[in-house]
């Protein structure tokens, strides 16, 4: 739960808020004698779209995500604010809910400001008022952007979806045949260079199948699941020969907690294409090498817990709120941007989740929750 406390000794954090610049230091001295500081832990949501409001916040340490339920029911970021930013005005203003949800992206300390201190230090100082207007303004202009490019993107995924569903089958059959020839060259000619030459090769072509898979995989929306009880030794096995096995080869340890050894009831080729593409985020973080960690355990209220965590370049709060969004990219030379788009919509399918906390040099932690009870 949020902690409160007063915040008489944080009078210059309020009067540093975009909200009172250019405002009398005795207007901004009365209106933070009436703050109150709430301290929320990282992930703790502020308030909901459609819940009243009686109160504007003002972000005087950490950063807070405002976001909306898009389609399909998920989030949708709409802003990252910082210090110094201050949100929430809108219910104050027109007197109706919530039209966002607000979350501490990272832990944060805001002030929040009610609705009667408000008017008084409008009152007291229009230049407040214009405060208001612009940062109304703004926010309507952006969310106007965000929805013009939530258009494009929309009518860019159908293009992609007739496309992909019509091409990618096609794809395969040549990088097949590049594969295969592949192989015969090395049979035949077992000499260093040339096997250097043909593992170039197949790993080339083996990315493009893995991309193509990706288009193929979100061009079909929600992936119709098989699922079947499997062994955590088995899926783990079958990860090895995928990616990890490969990882030393770039510098990357991987370093495993198992306590959890039992039967898991899952789509055992759609999941393991959730782990292999935070495991391949994981690879791509530590370009000069690093650890990477898999853990598996059971969670409380019967959970079983699948971790991914690297001590990779980690990414800025920008990105980690967009994190889920389709083509969103991050120290990458290339993909498809879709790989956690796709690993959420696997978890999310067998009746799990997906979550992702990273700071920038502090690497990055995946934890996918699936169901255990059924397969117990």
């Amino acid at each position: 739960m949020p902690a409160e406390s007063s915040i008489a000794s944080l009078g210059s954090a309020v009067a540093a808020s975009r909200l009172f610049e250019g405002v009398a230091p005795e207007v901004i001295e009365a209106a933070a004698r009436t703050v109150r500081g709430i301290f929320f832990p990282a992930g703790e949501v502020i308030f909901r779209a459609d819940e009243a409001g009686d109160c504007l916040y003002l972000v005087l340490a950490g950063s807070v995500r405002i976001s909306i339920t898009g389609r399909e029911g998920r989030e949708e970021t709409l802003a990252s604010l910082g210090v110094g930013e201050f949100f929430g005005e809108m219910a104050l203003i027109d007197l109706a809910p919530r039209a966002a949800t607000a979350t501490a992206q990272e832990a944060c300390l805001l002030g929040a400001l009610d609705a009667a201190a408000l008017h008084r230090a409008v009152a007291a100082a229009p230049g407040l008022a214009m405060n208001l207007i612009r940062a109304v303004t703004a926010r309507l202009r952006h969310s106007n952007a965000h929805f013009q490019e939530e258009i494009l993107r929309a009518e860019r995924l159908s293009l992609i979806g007739r496309m992909a569903s019509s091409i990618i089958h096609d794809f395969k059959n040549p990088m097949a045949t590049i594969l295969m020839a592949c192989q015969l060259i090395e049979r035949k000619a077992p000499e260093d260079g040339v096997a250097r030459l043909t593992a170039s090769v197949d790993k080339a072509v083996r990315q493009m199948i893995g991309m193509t898979q990706e288009l193929l995989e979100f061009s079909r929306g929600a992936p119709e699941l098989h699922p079947k009880p499997a062994p955590v030794d088995s899926l783990l096995q079958e990860l090895d020969e995928q990616i990890l096995a490969r990882l030393p080869e770039r510098g990357v340890q991987v370093e495993r907690e198992v306590r959890y050894h039992g039967p898991v009831t899952v789509d055992a080729p759609r999941f393991l294409r959730c782990l292999v593409n935070l495991v391949r985020n994981a690879q791509e973080a530590m370009p000069r090498g690093g650890i990477l960690r898999l853990g598996v355990w059971p969670a409380a209220g019967g959970w079983l817990a699948w971790e991914v965590a690297d001590n990779g370049e980690g990414m800025p709060p920008e990105v980690l709120a967009r994190v889920f969004e389709p083509f969103v990219t991050h120290g990458k030379s290339g993909g498809t941007g879709l790989g956690t788009t796709i690993a959420r919509g696997i978890a999310e399918a067998h009746g799990g989740s997906l979550s992702i906390q990273s700071e920038p040099g502090r690497g990055t932690v995946c934890l996918v929750l699936l169901p255990l009870g059924e397969a117990e």
